[in-house]
């Protein structure tokens, strides 16, 4: 099966998991004997990509403009693409994550490639693809690349299919002024991708609920990681007693999510065995303030050590220091799949998750995972980590299960053969489709006949 599949660049830590991702993915369709055309935007990868792709050099001048504003118009046309960097993208990265208002305004342009630069940008992209051997599917690895859905469909012909995770995978939960607008952009492209790829059943029926898909539309892929680099042994033995036996994870670093935390971590204190955690906070786009801002409130509130992280790759090198233990805190809005639980598991560390989100079919699939019930609040937290804390052995045990059940059946080679499945399939109704309407245009010269 010939598959184009187009992945955003490491501009940054705002796409560094989506081309992560992207990449791991190529490498298992490749590997399965699919002919697969890696096609990068935004910056290059290096290591033997082709470099006569286009590459949307205008994207870092949208980027650059929705957070310094109209004072970009300065910067003359032929610099733009020099500063088309990787580096550069991740000091505007670390800007942008600080804005929730600011992502969404550049999510907008990105998908209705407003202004005349990114429409140009994205046909001259679909020019160079449609001199390339035909494809029997285009595969977008990121929700920041829908916009392109529309020129492909246009250009190629061939089925789109879009991979709904990485790091954008919350848009549609983003709140503020621009997010009916946002919305909207969304919507408009909607249309032009045959199917979407969710990383959970609980984000596929967010995108039938939010976005209007239909149910047909949208199939369901849990993500695979990439098990490089994982140590063999984890050091999961480490007793929850020691300074870094236990950790707490925090995903969001906005006012309520540390208002959650802060309570559910004082009341873990008050519970006996337990030892003072060591925390990872993840920013999200939509906490409105910057990393030191995020930081300075985050010791505040939680009063331990703390690590501030952008990303699941980020998490998962300070996972490999090998805790015990690994409780994780969900605020609203709940990740569609925390990729994060995966990389403790991963570990060896016995991981404590909340019923919300996703974390239920993770819970189901892994069963060596504690599942407290969010809705009991503090003290269902406290109490389901105290009892790993009490028992060593158990948490051993818990952990040796979870890197057991990462391998079996969140592996990248298991994502990709689902992936290249859902593809065939996808190209096949396509196929039957075009028949389909050539019989329909050939039927009136047979009646005349």
């Amino acid at each position: 099966m010939r598959i184009i599949d187009i992945i955003p660049g490491p501009a940054g830590p705002l796409l560094e998991s989506d081309s992560c991702h992207g990449q791991c993915l190529v490498a298992e369709l490749r590997w399965a004997g699919h002919d697969v055309l890696m096609v990068p935007v935004f910056t290059r990868l290096g290591g033997g990509v082709r470099e006569d792709v286009p590459l949307f050099g205008e994207a870092i001048r949208v980027y650059a403009r929705h957070i310094f504003g109209k004072s970009v118009g300065v910067v003359p046309d032929f610099l733009w693409h020099r500063l088309n960097v990787p580096w550069v993208w991740r000091v505007l990265s670390r800007r942008f994550a600080g804005s929730g208002e600011a992502f969404n305004n550049f999510m907008a342009d990105a998908l209705s490639m407003k202004g005349g630069r990114l429409s140009a940008e994205a046909e001259s992209l679909c020019r160079w693809l449609a001199v390339q051997p035909k494809a029997d599917a285009v595969l977008l690895s990121s929700p920041f690349l829908m916009g392109l859905a529309p020129f492909i469909k246009k250009a190629l012909r061939v089925p789109v299919c879009c991979y709904m995770g990485g790091e954008a995978e919350n848009f549609a939960n983003f709140t503020g002024t621009s997010s009916p607008r946002l919305l909207a952009g969304i919507r408009s492209v909607i249309g032009a991708s045959d199917r979407f790829i969710a990383v959970s059943g609980y984000q596929a029926e967010r995108i039938r609920k939010w976005l209007g898909a239909s149910d047909s539309a949208v199939s369901v892929i849990n993500p695979g990681i990439e098990f490089t680099g994982v140590p063999a042994d984890s050091g999961r033995m480490r007793s929850v007693g020691n300074d870094a036996g236990l950790c707490v994870f925090v995903h969001g670093a906005g006012d309520e999510a540390l208002s959650k935390a802060a309570g559910y971590v004082k009341e873990l204190r008050r519970a006996a065995g337990a030892a003072d955690p060591e925390f990872i906070v993840r920013m999200s786009l939509t906490d409105g303030v910057s990393r030191d801002r995020c930081a300075s409130g985050a010791r505040e509130a939680l009063g331990g050590r703390v690590r501030m992280v952008y990303s699941s790759l980020e998490a998962s090198r300070v996972f490999s220091r090998g805790y015990s233990v690994v409780a994780f805190i969900h605020p609203k809005p709940y990740p569609a799949f925390d990729l994060s639980v995966l990389y403790a598991m991963i570990s060896g560390a016995a991981v404590v998750i909340p019923d919300t989100g996703a974390c239920p079919e993770i819970s189901d699939l892994c069963p060596g995972v504690v599942m407290y019930g969010d809705g009991g609040g503090a003290r269902a937290f406290a109490g389901a980590v105290s009892v790993l804390a009490a028992d060593p052995a158990r948490a051993s045990s818990a952990g040796l299960l979870n890197e057991e059940s990462v391998r079996k059946l969140f592996s990248v080679q298991f994502m990709g053969s689902q992936t290249a499945e859902i593809l065939k399939r996808t190209a096949a109704v396509n196929r039957v489709r075009r028949v389909g309407v050539a019989a329909g245009r050939r039927r009136p010269a047979a009646q005349r006949r």
